[in-house]
């Protein structure tokens, strides 16, 4: 047995008063927006970004003076300042990474409407939150129940923070990150593998294996397209205009189908992943820059619903439970223009040619095939190098 942390999800029961967490879930979109406008004021003046104390400073001393902001505790408010502050690293990261010739989209974190903020986090166990019971916790002083999918292991883990999370529906849900005794899953007899990632196919294994993807998005554009189209027929659909109960209504429609085109995804890659970390016991990917990809006008949507980065996500979180290492190999390996057999790299082989061909030995490969069996290849070096420096 080890103790390991985990990320746990449960679900608020529906016939429980919202209102209350909607209510102070809007306050810390209003605690967002003057933080944003203070650290943009702060560095229009001195060019520099506060201070995490100084940025705490300043909203505990409007929390003081604006009496709804009283209804959140302090450490809620000192989070939503951390969001804002890791949001201007992040910001000034890929400010440098652009510089570098990364094709990203970069802009300082700003305001929103307060309907957009989706969450709040307590960022410790009894300062706001409390689990007082079998599919019970009690926030803030009022009790709310949720539905136990975990058959108690809230009530047993070490629980550490909090995050209360609304989406488009109006349904509330938890996300505690806790540690926890975990006994894990041993497979005995299992192999290394390496995956390319493509657009014509998800996945291409290093053993043969080809994984499509179900393409979730694509199956459901009629549908998503006509409750566009009469979402844009309610009033409400223009800027200015007051939102219609139809408009309302049409608007849930649609979140309900992206909802459920997200399910479906994410429920195909957790299937995967427990799959994939059934037969191999060492898994080598490569590490994308998925956001240049989704930027691109032609593979963008379908980029977005192959969505790559959550599956590697899923497959992480899969993986440790087994026992499976994944190795992540640089983005800049050129694993689709290597020859499995001498090594020699074609710089000047176009993406859309499906067939490598090697220009000193004659070897010949399915593209993606040589790919998977490159990263599999550099994975393993990578892991040695690792497991010799640790050594």
């Amino acid at each position: 047995m080890e103790r390991k942390q985990h990320t746990l999800c449960v679900k608020l029961r529906k016939d429980d008063d919202f209102s209350f967490l909607n209510v102070r879930i809007n306050i810390c979109g209003a605690i967002w927006n003057a933080g944003c406008t203070i650290m943009r004021e702060y560095y229009k003046n001195t060019g520099k970004t506060m201070t995490k104390g100084m940025l705490y400073a300043q909203l505990g001393e409007m929390r003081k003076h604006i009496p709804s902001w009283s209804l959140v505790y302090s450490q809620v408010l000192q989070q939503v300042a951390d969001r804002i502050l890791a949001a201007y690293e992040l910001f000034f990261t890929n400010i440098k990474k652009k510089k570098n010739g990364a094709k990203l989209k970069c802009s300082p974190p700003k305001c929103h409407k307060i309907r957009k903020q989706k969450s709040m986090t307590f960022k410790q166990y009894g300062k706001g939150f409390l689990f007082t019971g079998p599919g019970e916790v009690t926030i803030q002083g009022k009790k709310f129940r949720y539905y136990d999918s975990y058959d108690g292991l809230l009530e047993q883990a070490a629980v550490h923070t909090m995050t209360v999370k609304r989406n488009s529906l109006g349904e509330i849900f938890l996300y505690i990150t806790c540690s926890a005794d975990t006994k894990g899953e041993s497979w005995e007899g299992r192999s290394a593998v390496g995956m390319d990632f493509g657009l014509k196919r998800f996945l291409t294994l290093s053993d043969g294996t080809v994984i499509e993807h179900p393409e979730f998005f694509k199956q459901y554009t009629k549908e998503i397209k006509g409750l566009n189209r009469a979402l844009s027929r309610k009033q409400g659909g223009k800027k200015g205009e007051a939102w219609s109960s139809g408009y309302k209504k049409s608007l849930e429609d649609l979140a309900r189908l992206h909802l459920k085109i997200a399910n479906q995804r994410r429920d195909w890659f957790y299937k995967l992943s427990r799959e994939l970390c059934k037969r191999y016991s060492i898994i080598c990917i490569e590490d994308l820059n998925m956001k240049a990809m989704q930027m691109h006008k032609h593979w963008g949507r379908k980029v977005s619903d192959y969505a790559y980065s959550e599956f590697v996500l899923i497959l992480k979180g899969i993986a440790e439970k087994f026992g499976t290492a994944v190795v992540e190999v640089g983005t800049f390996f050129p694993s689709t223009r290597t020859c499995n057999e001498c090594g020699h790299v074609n710089d000047k082989m176009a993406p859309d040619i499906r067939t490598f061909v090697c220009e000193e030995c004659g070897y010949t490969i399915d593209r993606d095939l040589g790919a998977a069996i490159n990263i599999l290849s550099e994975g393993l070096r990578i892991l040695r190098e690792t497991k010799a420096d640790s050594a």
